[in-house]
């Protein structure tokens, strides 16, 4: 049973992802994103600054990390903070309908989910 709802909603968008800038709260559709740690907070009003546009990780290492933090960030260190925000944004991480990777570019944020080929 659980297998063909993950099935089903594989890539498919739960609500737009938005921030309310009084409060500096996120949420996903309705419901408020509550385990954001301070780092997915960072990286995600940095995607809801620039949605639809190529974050290269070099730009997101400078909006996310802290300058005397900066420096020493790997590439694996944006993975893992990817990894990790999906994992509290995504309807079905491995199928991300609201991150999009781009091969060698960097990532793409979609706030309504990324549009079905």
């Amino acid at each position: 049973l659980v297998a063909r709802f993950v099935a089903k909603v594989e890539g498919i968008s739960a609500g737009k992802i938005k921030r309310d800038p009084q409060t500096d709260r996120f949420f996903r559709g309705e419901m408020e994103l509550t385990d954001l740690s301070e780092q997915d907070r960072r990286l995600l009003r940095s995607f809801l600054d620039r949605p639809y546009a190529a974050h290269a990780i070099n730009d997101l290492i400078e909006a996310v990390w802290p300058e005397d933090d900066s420096e020493g960030v790997t590439n694996w260190a944006v993975t893992t903070a990817i990894r990790h925000l999906r994992m509290r944004i995504e309807p079905n991480p491995a199928k991300p309908c609201y991150l999009i990777t781009i091969p060698k570019a960097g990532y793409r944020f979609f706030p309504e989910g990324a549009p079905q080929s």
